[in-house]
């Protein structure tokens, strides 16, 4: 399943959809509840669906502590049948399974795993004899049987008849309503098989599974497999049964039953594979974009791993409301906001919802290679599946430029890189308690960047046909890391250890590089010893071209250059494919922006503001720091001062966006009068190209999203008003584009668009208009207070416009003064409930005057609102913090001359 399904491509810190389990705090926060959800759970309880009148089986809670069962070894599943009586109206369902077993040793108990299942019958099937079962007391998600006599060695069939309960909180089956039809759908990974049917829900028993399900008759069932025979029932269901399906994970069991509409998309792929789109009723006629994406990829993909789609069918189905998509092998379920097209979406809404759907698209079908027919034997091996389908959605596919694999790369490693500079981790470890924890941010980007790594030090076409061999060789099997190390280990007798090195390594390697010339001109190497086996790639400046190699470093070498004369520059880190920290010793002769990759323009800027705002978190927190914060600052206001100056590519302005937001956290009062200078000037350079015709339209779609979260209070051209508002009119009031068309009205329009935007948020559900309130620049402040003294808008108003200032450095002073000298008004008017933003807003203030502020404002709030004291410490202390980070050069320094 995907970790990331970026809207616009920001580098660390934006918007990134994940799956969590809903019983962890991460998901609890962020469920989505639909408008009348609450109705709906107390309609449905009262429905007797076709699985019968009986109740819910009252099964006690797992216990969220409750550890994991591990099976043993001497019984394993060798073929599941199972028959589901299911309704998608119904809250509770019916299910029999049998499971062919073999027994190593004789044995009288069996342990499987089973939640929130009611065991109606158990048997054992011996010699043409039915013999029962018992179940013994046990403990979830454990379910332990005992026979009368041992079980004998060899094969034996037991038979669970049982019954569970449908959710609604995307774990096992679970249901959805749109419009007055329900649906049903299934969710196994990473434990929920086992809220389906009693089974061996761990990957490395890898079991095909023969399913049948019985549905309402005016219902289509869906399955991993094709289906083979559909059956009337007297009693005016229907049953379909669909094919045995190769060996696959429990977690990957997957079913499907509603009115869908289908689209039929042909045979495609080297196998003639048939495709096809399920949706809601009455939603096939969105899918034009997912039909036009979806047969690019899958050859996209076949080309470059040279490996035909492992699956006799592939259908694909919408789910209103799901969490982001699941790779289920001949079943793929996807969120329906990322499936199917927006509405009335003009074309550049479509090229992003394109690009959206390609990312998401591309990682699901690389599991049917990575996770699905190569499996990870246990949960510790999770980047088999994750990691290397997070490497694979990045490959570059013909006929789909959206894509645009090296932004999507990069932003990934930078993703990983904040994360374990945040937290440092390695990428295989155990899961602990809870499965459902390893699926973050390390295991999909951090260990995608490690894949890409060795593939840059490997080259591409060797590292391909290794891969190709490694799935080769294992297609149906479970393994671990060292099957692919040794698939390795032809192509280099260090590969093997420097992969399984780097996945148990927490952290971000730092390598220091210093150029010696006094001779023949080479690279002084050093690394920490838990560092290595590391493997190094570097550019350096040659005639008549450049010259790249790689390297593999356990211990601090020296490494002759292939270069006549002392280089001019050195990439040591070529393309920033590796994952290191690459720093220097006696200067860094970096490459100039003209003789860097894309990848370097954009990435060594993100690089600079990642290892920035770490630097400051580090600060904060008393933990442990790389160092240099203040040549950090000197080197990023630098670079924002030339290319002020000079021009820059996107790519540069991309990076620089990400420096701005941390030279905004890491600099010190004294210094923003002459930052907001540069400021305004880096951003005008950038806003002048605003919209060229001339450039990359994927790279300016994604530059221009995240100049609206940046550049708040920049000089936006006016001229864009009017195109915003046509925009944002036009746009259906819950998309994307609608977002954007709001916030460049609040953008470009500022204290003009401030009446605009009341009036919209006001109207309903314009929720877009709203969130866009919390752009307005800070020209629309002392018009907005006026408003708001005269009475023509109310605090509840002012609320959105009040947040969004009160997180912006450059104007938090101002506005913070404004509502201490309304202290009394804004307490009239607010009751107990809304004075939380306010609270919130605190964590964003800084110094010893901030403090005093804020705390004349609470004094003057009504009940007993308190700012907790820790929160006064970050507030005083984070001032003193800046100052931590080391003196940078005077403020009258850097801005440019006019």
């Amino acid at each position: 399943m995907p970790l990331e399904a970026w809207s616009r491509g920001s580098p660390p810190g934006g918007d990134r959809r994940r799956r969590a389990s809903a019983t962890t705090p991460r998901a609890l926060a962020s469920r989505r509840i639909a408008p009348g959800a609450v109705v709906a759970v107390a309609a449905v309880a009262a429905v007797a669906g076709a699985c019968g009148s009986a109740p819910p089986p009252h099964v006690p809670e797992v216990p969220r502590a409750a550890p994991e069962v591990a099976l043993a070894e001497q019984v394993r599943p060798l073929a599941y049948r199972l028959e589901l009586e299911v309704s998608p109206r119904a809250p509770t369902f019916r299910g029999v399974v049998e499971i062919e077993l073999d027994i190593a040793a004789p044995t009288a108990q069996l342990e499987l795993h089973a939640v929130h299942l009611q065991l109606d019958r158990a048997d054992v099937l011996l010699a043409g004899r039915r013999e029962p079962l018992r179940q013994l007391d046990a403990v979830a998600p454990a379910l332990r049987l005992a026979a009368a006599r041992p079980l004998p060695r060899g094969r034996v069939t037991v038979q669970l008849a049982y019954r569970g309960s449908t959710t609604f909180d995307e774990q096992g089956l679970f249901r959805q309503r749109v419009g007055d039809r329900w649906y049903l759908f299934s969710q196994a990974e990473a434990q929920f098989a086992r809220r389906i049917a009693p089974c061996f829900d761990e990957p490395r028993f890898k079991t095909p599974w023969s399913v049948s399900v019985v549905a309402p008759r005016d219902a289509l069932a869906l399955g991993n497999a094709e289906a083979i025979a559909d059956e009337p029932l007297p009693d005016g269901r229907h049953r379909v049964r669909f094919a045995a399906t190769p060996a696959m994970a429990s977690y990957l069991l997957a079913i499907a039953v509603g009115p869908f509409d289908v689209v039929d998309l042909g045979r495609h792929g080297r196998a003639a594979v048939p495709v096809r789109l399920f949706t809601p009723a009455g939603r096939a006629g969105r899918t034009s974009v997912a039909a036009e994406v979806l047969p690019r990829l899958i050859a996209g993909l076949e080309a470059r791993l040279a490996l035909p789609l492992p699956l006799r069918k592939l259908d694909v189905v919408a789910i209103p409301d799901f969490f982001g998509a699941m790779e289920n092998p001949g079943l793929i379920t996807v969120d329906a906001n990322e499936l199917l097209d927006a509405a009335r979406a003009p074309e550049e809404g479509r090229a992003e919802l394109r690009g959206t759907l390609a990312r998401v698209l591309a990682h699901e079908l690389a599991h049917q290679w990575f996770g699905n027919l190569v499996t990870p034997r246990t949960w510790r091996d999770l980047w088999l599946s994750e990691s290397l389908a997070t490497w694979a959605s990045h490959l570059p596919l013909d006929g789909l430029p959206q894509l645009d694999p090296e932004l999507g790369r990069l932003t990934s490693r930078f993703k990983a890189w904040a994360e374990d500079r945040r937290a440092p981790s390695a990428v295989r470890r155990a899961p602990g308690r809870h499965v459902d924890q390893l699926f973050d941010t390390i295991r999909y980007d951090k260990g995608g960047a490690l894949v890409t790594m060795l593939e840059r030090w490997l080259g591409e076409a060797r590292f391909a046909g290794a891969l190709r061999a490694f799935v080769a060789a294992h297609a149906g099997r479970a393994v671990d890391a060292g099957a692919l190390a040794r698939e390795l280990e032809p192509l280099d007798v260090q590969a093997g250890s420097v992969l399984l090195a780097a996945l148990a390594r927490p952290g971000i390697p730092t390598v220091t590089f210093a150029l010696d010339c006094r001779g023949a001109p080479a690279l002084e190497v050093a690394l920490a010893p838990s560092d290595g086996p590391l493997p190094i790639c570097v550019r350096v400046d040659a005639e008549p071209a450049p010259v790249a190699g790689c390297r593999v470093f356990a211990a601090p070498g020296r490494w002759p250059l292939p270069v006549a004369r002392c280089p001019r520059w050195v990439a040591a880190n070529d393309d920033l494919r590796g994952y290191y920290r690459a720093a220097w010793r006696g200067g860094a002769p970096r490459p100039p922006s003209s003789a860097q990759t894309r990848g370097e323009r954009l990435g060594l800027g993100w690089e600079l503001a990642v290892e920035l705002i770490a630097e400051l978190d580090a600060v904060a927190a008393g933990g442990p720091r790389v160092g240099g914060g203040a040549a950090m600052v000197t080197e990023a206001l630098a670079g924002l001062r030339a290319r002020a100056s000079s021009g820059a590519s996107l790519e540069e302005d991309l990076a620089d966006l990400e420096l701005i937001v941390a030279l905004d956290r890491a600099l010190r009062d004294d210094e923003l009068p002459a930052w907001r200078e540069l400021r305004a000037r880096r951003a005008a350079a950038m806003l002048t190209r605003l919209g060229d015709p001339r450039a990359d339209a994927e790279l300016e779609r994604v530059r221009a999203g995240r100049m609206l979260d940046v550049l708040v209070d920049a000089p936006w051209p006016a001229a864009l008003t009017a195109e915003a508002r046509r925009r944002a009119r036009a746009a259906p009031s819950a998309s994307r584009e609608a977002s954007i068309a709001w916030r460049m009205v609040a953008l470009a329009g500022g204290a003009g668009a401030l009446r605009e935007l009341v009036h919209a948020a006001r109207r309903g559900p314009t929720r877009a208009a709203s969130v866009a309130l919390t752009a307005l620049p800070l020209a629309a402040a002392p018009p907005l207070f006026a408003a708001l003294d005269r009475g023509e808008l109310t605090w509840a108003d002012a609320t959105p416009a009040l947040k969004g200032w009160l997180a912006r450095r450059l104007a938090q002073g101002p506005v913070l003064a404004a509502l201490v000298a309304r202290r009394h008004a804004l307490a009239r008017h607010l009751g107990l409930r809304p004075q939380r933003w306010l609270l919130q807003a605190a964590m964003s203030l800084c110094g010893d005057a901030q403090a005093a502020d804020l705390q004349r404002l609470v004094a003057a709030l009504p009940g007993d609102a308190q700012v907790p004291p820790s929160t006064w410490d970050r507030i005083r202390k984070c001032a003193r913090d800046r100052d931590a980070l080391g003196r940078v050069p005077a403020p009258g320094d850097w801005p440019p001359p006019s």
